[in-house]
């Protein structure tokens, strides 16, 4: 946004690549990352100012838990896991625990998701609710995440 008083002409520069000579332009960036933005402003007189400014893109997340799944090897829901855009997301530790309180899967991989045995390859489980909790960081570790749920397993 431009807070330039008394300007006349505005020279916005985008990534040193693309530019606009509107007073307030908007602009959309190919990538996340930092962008460099300059913008040189000019009054009646001819004298100019000018301003860079580093802008964060930050990557899109989202990650929703369901509240069941039904692992019978039918290819739709057989396993537990999360869903959305993870690109964002780093430092993921998915933990499932049995009514009991035991410890019967966890990954670091937010695509793996659990199949109703004990660590992806034991015991099967019996139908019934189990705990669910889930941490990760934000991108640039912005910010961290905690969610706890509880789920059903449905046989």
């Amino acid at each position: 946004m431009d807070l330039s008083q008394r300007a006349v002409t505005w020279d916005w520069f985008f990534n040193d690549t693309d530019s606009s000579y509107m007073q307030e332009p908007l602009y959309l960036f190919s990538d996340t990352g930092f962008h460099e933005v300059q913008l040189i402003v000019t009054d009646i007189y001819g004298c100019k100012d000018s301003l860079v400014q580093l802008i964060d893109i930050a990557p899109l997340k989202t990650y929703f838990l369901p509240n069941a799944f039904t692992p019978n090897y039918d290819g739709i829901n057989d396993t537990f896991k999360g869903v959305g855009i993870f690109d964002g997301i780093r430092q993921f530790n998915l933990k499932i625990w049995d009514r009991y309180g035991g410890l019967i899967f966890q990954t670091t991989d937010p695509e793996m998701g659990w199949n109703g045995r004990f660590m992806n390859s034991g015991k099967s489980f019996p139908a019934g609710v189990y705990t669910c909790m889930v941490s990760y960081t934000t991108a640039r570790g912005k910010e961290v995440k905690n969610l706890k749920t509880n789920f059903a397993l449905v046989r």
